[in-house]
């Protein structure tokens, strides 16, 4: 089943049996009291588009095919509105795609929109009610309604008003409704789907920002671990290639200070009572942690506090204790209601992916959140597996890309962009195997569920038309992927998959940590005064390739116990040696 299997020719703009023009005039009649047109653009084939003032989002969508590209405003309060973007294409598919923004952004996405609408998606993306940068929360201050449009008011509503633009533009409604979208954008799928179930009939959701409140928290709890830098367990951020490659410097670092600081990054974070509070790194994630290298602490997350927190500027980080983190929990700017029924009961499909290497929202951040909706749901006799799906891909970093040729393409939110401007679906492979977004709609509107994802690593990600690298599949979580032992381990049809019994859904009575164990099992324990036995990275190849010979729950409890016995067979070589 290919691409072209979606498209349906329609030859546009169609409104109520006359051709729609692409004006601002024409968009005021269609739109609600509270909206207004704020330009309409025709846009021809292999057309650009941006808009200037958008400094969020500076990049032009380019490669585009012929369509009118629309921005609106919409009044959201007595002193507050948020404006969204719409593409409309001339050859549409019939079907509607939202994409997000990414950390506190306040622009219109129109480089993802771009991707989307080549698929002939009637696209839309918000923003969030203000115009600013990823790090900028400024417009939170002591704005309540502010708060509200990035929170969930802003993508709520410009879905709505979007879709009516569509219905009033192609004489019918969209057939199906999509989302895309990874981090922040994540976390505002998951705040949509839980608050307004209708929204959408699938999302493809990565690396979800879902849990504010303790995110953003352990973002600056993480930069603490590392001050001051006078420190004796201070780590310099030249060390951490070394460490990620796992170098003999490491262990010779080892048997000093920073060995705590390593301790705290490759563990939970556990306060008074055993309370967890947040998920570890894992080990591969070294080459994105800007999180320990901030001096002071990450100034998103430090923003995050100040002003959608505590309204407060001259709040300072070097007051952050565990006070932050209940206080936090208040501002009700998390994604983190489990009871998925009503999406479940209206046939919604939830295709859900993270990177083992992302060093900025760790993994079982998505495990936890899975292991969460499997507790709330399971007891209710719904199973997961029929409408929500996690694939965890081996060496991906943040949202996208890799820095040890791992595989991690996927055609998901913001991937197609870091490749040349243009680009969409995945090159040479457009169908559901390779392709994500295809997959998930393969599922809403086939019923055929994804029971692997192709993943891609092309040789030259800055020149596709070299060809592929590697391709290989990847597993929906539990299952584990086995190399068939012939052929190359770079085709993706030399493996087969092995299903574990299916997860347990937590008990009412515990508390599980990131590794879905109980908290008075979890192996993240506050670490003694005296300095703890650290845990170092093993070679990326073997940890982060999960699919390899280990499935991801294995891993993550085994692994452990590996490094240290490596570590205590290195050291005494050393001491033996003399070194």
């Amino acid at each position: 089943m290919k691409l072209s299997t979606f498209l349906l020719p329609l030859g546009l703009y169609v409104a109520a049996g006359s051709a729609f023009d692409c004006t601002t005039s024409a968009l005021n009649l269609i739109l609600p009291s509270n909206a207004s047109a704020l330009f309409a653009i025709s846009v021809s084939a292999n057309g650009t588009f941006g808009h200037a003032g958008d400094v969020g989002y500076p990049k032009n969508a380019t490669n585009l095919p012929p369509l009118c590209a629309v921005s609106i405003n919409v009044t959201s309060s007595a002193t507050t509105s948020f404006t969204f973007g719409l593409f409309l294409p001339c050859n549409w598919n019939g079907r509607f795609l939202t994409v997000g923004n990414g950390a506190f952004t306040g622009g219109i996405n129109w480089l993802d929109m771009g991707a989307g609408v080549q698929y002939g998606f009637a696209v839309v993306s918000t923003n969030t009610g203000h115009n600013g940068t990823g790090a900028n929360s400024t417009f939170a201050l002591n704005n309540p309604d502010a708060k509200l449009d990035w929170l969930y008011r802003a993508m709520h509503g410009s879905i709505i008003v979007a879709k009516q633009v569509v219905q009033s533009v192609y004489a019918k409604p969209p057939s199906y409704s999509y989302y895309s979208g990874c981090s922040t954008s994540g976390y505002q799928g998951f705040r949509d789907m839980q608050m307004f179930p209708d929204d959408f009939d699938g999302l493809l959701i990565g690396a979800p920002a879902w849990w504010h409140s303790h995110l953003q928290t352990w973002s600056i709890k993480v930069g603490l671990y590392n001050q001051p830098v006078t420190a004796p367990t201070y780590i310099s951020p030249s060390l951490f290639p070394v460490i990620g490659a796992e170098r003999p410097e490491i262990l010779r670092l080892l048997r000093r200070s920073p060995a705590l600081t390593l301790y705290l990054m490759y563990n939970d974070w556990v306060e008074t009572n055993q309370s967890f509070v947040f998920p570890h790194l894992e080990l591969g994630t070294e080459s994105q942690w800007a999180l320990l290298a901030e001096d002071p602490p990450d100034p998103l997350s430090v923003g995050y506090v100040q002003n959608f927190v505590l309204d407060d500027p001259t709040w300072n980080w070097t007051d952050f204790s565990y006070a932050t983190v209940l206080a936090a929990e208040n501002a009700n700017s998390d994604a983190d209601n489990f009871d998925l029924s009503a999406f479940h009961g209206r046939g919604g499909k939830l295709l859900h992916y993270h990177g083992y290497a992302d060093g900025y929202i760790p993994t079982h951040s998505s495990v936890y959140y899975y292991k969460h909706v499997l507790g709330t749901m399971a007891p209710a006799g719904i199973p997961l597996d029929s409408w929500y799906r996690l694939f965890l891909i081996p060496g991906m970093r943040h949202c996208a890309g890799t820095d040890v040729d791992a595989l991690w393409y996927i055609a998901s939110a913001g991937q197609a962009s870091t490749f040349s401007n243009g680009t969409y679906s995945v090159p040479g492979f457009e169908d559901p195997a390779h392709d994500a977004l295809l997959a998930l709609m393969a599922w809403v509107e086939k019923g055929d569920a994804p029971v692997q994802l192709i993943a891609t690593k092309y040789k030259n990600d800055t020149n596709l038309s070299e060809g592929v690298l590697k391709q290989r599949p990847l597993c929906p979580f539990p299952a584990r992927g086995v190399y068939s032992g012939t052929g190359s381990p770079d085709d993706a049809a030399n493996w087969k998959f092995k299903t574990k019994q299916p997860l347990a859904p937590t008990p009412d009575d515990s508390t599980p940590t990131s590794d879905g164990t109980s908290i008075t099992q979890t192996r993240a324990i506050s670490p003694p005064s005296s300095t703890p036995e650290p845990q170092i990275p093993s070679s990326p190849y073997v940890v982060l390739d999960i699919c390899d010979t280990k499935n991801q729950e294995e891993l993550a409890q085994e692994k452990p116990e590996a490094v240290r016995r490596r570590i205590d067979d290195v050291l005494r070589e050393l001491e033996e040696s003399g070194e």
